[in-house]
């Protein structure tokens, strides 16, 4: 890929300085019916599952089948949301008894300002702690819109990309995934919802981190995004990933670059 021939998108809309996590990417499949002559049973396909219906215990979804994730979908929408500490990190989705950072507490005096016409893509993909360089990243993720950039005095403060993950990346979807990684300067709570049972504690790069699993992954198919956070107190910078249609194993592997 070229990156001097990336044009960065207006990022005003950008100053909001939680930790940006992507929703959950909803997808289905259709398929053609059946001609009017008769069929035997054997030869029609199974039929969906009903949209108020959980995991048959035992039985492994088709996933080949339109709408084969409903079940679980509505399984892990009964789980309560986790709110607690894992591994050090706060983890706290409603941002319940927080007062969000503004672009003042990042950079008192003087507030946030973005980069100089021309410095926007050295500042984010040049050396430094916050650097998000496309040409470290795994095969098959590509630049979509981006990147953005906030500097305080002239020090990047913020960073953050959008990436497409192409068709036939490992640990992606079939059809591929989009990727956000953002970083910036100073720990942050994370903001990521998911009940208990997807989050686990793990060390990446002999740091402490935080995983999110999608709600479910069968084979090749995900559905639900995967989440990954992590604080390096070295640098002071928090980095998250998140990807719309991947399992957790690829979210760790972009971590594993941005904090080597």
């Amino acid at each position: 890929m070229t990156l001097d021939r990336l044009v960065p998108f207006p990022r005003a809309a950008l100053l909001v300085l939680a930790v940006v996590t992507t929703t959950v990417v909803a997808f289905g499949a259709t398929y053609w019916l059946r001609g009017p002559e008769p069929v035997g049973i054997a030869q029609q396909p199974p039929v969906s599952p009903g949209l108020d219906t959980t995991p048959i215990p035992g039985v492994m979804a088709d996933t080949s089948q339109p709408f084969w994730h409903i079940p679980y979908i509505n399984q892990d929408r009964e789980k309560p949301t986790f709110t607690g500490t894992l591994n050090g990190y706060e983890i706290n989705p409603g941002g319940v008894g927080r007062k969000e950072r503004t672009a003042f507490d990042m950079c008192p005096g003087v507030g946030l300002s973005d980069p100089a016409p021309g410095r926007l893509l050295p500042t984010v993909t040049g050396p430094g702690p916050l650097r998000i360089d496309p040409r470290t990243l795994p095969e098959g993720v590509v630049p979509t819109d981006g990147p953005y950039a906030f500097l305080c005095r002239d020090n990047p403060a913020i960073t953050y990309w959008l990436f497409h993950v192409d068709a036939g990346t490992p640990h992606a979807n079939p059809g591929g995934s989009d990727l956000s990684i953002h970083r910036n300067v100073g720990r942050d709570p994370v903001t990521h919802a998911a009940p208990r049972d997807r989050w686990s504690a793990v060390t990446i790069a002999g740091l402490p981190a935080v995983v999110a699993s999608p709600i479910v992954s069968i084979g090749d198919k995900q559905f639900g995004d995967c989440f990954v956070a992590l604080y390096d107190p070295r640098s002071d910078v928090f980095t998250t990933v998140s990807a719309g249609a991947a399992n957790a194993e690829f979210c760790t592997s972009v971590m594993e670059v941005l904090v080597r």
